[in-house]
C-alpha cells in the first residue's frame, strides 16, 4: 500500500530555517545589526529636530558616543548643544554616555570631470621634442614624442 507523503507547509520552512539563522554567525550579525538600528533610533530621538537627520551612530560603548556627519557645520551646531543632547540621551541610555566623538565624513560625490580637448602649441610641441632627444630614458623619451605629435596645425 503507497503511504502518501506529508505535506510540508511553508510556514514550518520559514520556522526551519529562522531557527538555523539564529544559531548561525549570520543570525548573530543579523541580532547585531537589529540592535544598533534601535540603539540608533533611540539616540537620534535625542538630537534636536533640525540636525537629526545629519548624523548616523558609529558606535555606543564605554560611555562613549560615536556620531558620523557629512559637514564640520553640522558636527559645530551638536557641539553647541552638546549638554542637552547628553542629558537627553542619558535619560534613555543606561549606562550613561559620558562624551560624544564626532565623526567628520564627507559624502562620496563623484566630481564630473568635464572633457575638453587640450592644444598643444607648435612651440610646445617643439620643447617635448628637444626635451626628449636630451633624456636617456627610452620610456620617458617615447612618451614626450607621442605628446610632441599632439600639436595643434592651427597655431
Amino acid at each position: 500500500m503507497l503511504r502518501r507523503q506529508p505535506k510540508h507547509h511553508a510556514l514550518s520552512n520559514l520556522l526551519a530555517l529562522e531557527t538555523k539563522l539564529k544559531r548561525s554567525s549570520l543570525g548573530s550579525l543579523m541580532h547585531q545589526a537589529e540592535q544598533l538600528g534601535a540603539q540608533e533610533q533611540s539616540v537620534l530621538q535625542a538630537l534636536p529636530l533640525e540636525i537629526r537627520d545629519a548624523f548616523h551612530l558609529i558606535s555606543l560603548d564605554a560611555g562613549l558616543l560615536q556620531l558620523q556627519c557629512h559637514t564640520a557645520a553640522m558636527a559645530t551646531r551638536l557641539r553647541m548643544r552638546q549638554r542637552e543632547i547628553l542629558h537627553r540621551i542619558n535619560q534613555t541610555q543606561s549606562p550613561p554616555v559620558k562624551r560624544i566623538q564626532i565623526l567628520i565624513r564627507p559624502a562620496n560625490r563623484a566630481v564630473k570631470l568635464s572633457h575638453r580637448p587640450l592644444h598643444l602649441s607648435k612651440e610646445n610641441a617643439q620643447a617635448l621634442l628637444q626635451e626628449a632627444g636630451q633624456t636617456h630614458h627610452e620610456g620617458l623619451k617615447a612618451i614626450l614624442e607621442k605628446l610632441a605629435r599632439h600639436a595643434d596645425d592651427s597655431t
